[in-house]
């Protein structure tokens, strides 16, 4: 078992059926938290290692918060992936990631094997050398970056899989 398995994901989603089945299907210790009761003091208490948060709030108090979190000097470095339909995809990829410093983002409907492997990613990547130590300070999004990766797979179902994590 690799060392990131061990770390805390906070899920802040107002959908409960949401929470309970990513916490009950991830292989990362879970906290759900609705988009009310996930303020500050709230969540540096939680003490998680990365944040999902679904953006699509009512009133926008989701990128509200990510604001506010990353004013936080306990939770300000922490990754933060964004939830939210397939379909906006392009505005967090074009501008969102960047001025609302969100890491990554995953599309609804979610499977667990996806934000497993997406989070070991960020993880991996947070304690590699071969990417900056924040991804999210120095403004560069591992899907700005040009890689080659040869992808050597008889199962056509994990290469699907291993496609969607990686583009």
């Amino acid at each position: 078992m690799e060392v990131w398995v061990k770390k805390k994901v906070v899920i802040v989603d107002n959908d409960r059926v949401v929470q309970r089945s990513l916490a009950s299907r991830l292989q990362y210790k879970c906290v759900g938290l609705s988009i009310d009761a996930a303020e500050i003091p709230t969540l540096e208490k939680a003490r998680p290692d990365i944040i999902l948060l679904d953006v699509v709030q009512h009133n926008g108090a989701g990128l509200r918060l990510i604001k506010k979190i990353r004013q936080s000097k306990v939770l300000g470095s922490l990754p933060i992936v964004a939830l939210g339909k397939d379909n906006m995809r392009g505005d967090l990829e074009s501008g969102l990631l960047n001025n609302y410093d969100i890491d990554d983002f995953m599309a609804k409907p979610l499977l667990p094997q996806v934000i497993n492997a997406k989070i070991g990613v960020i993880f991996r990547s947070r304690e590699s050398s071969l990417f900056p130590t924040t991804l999210r300070r120095s403004k560069v999004s591992l899907t700005k970056q040009k890689l080659n990766i040869l992808l050597v797979e008889d199962n056509a179902d994990d290469v699907s899989l291993l496609y969607e994590v990686l583009k």
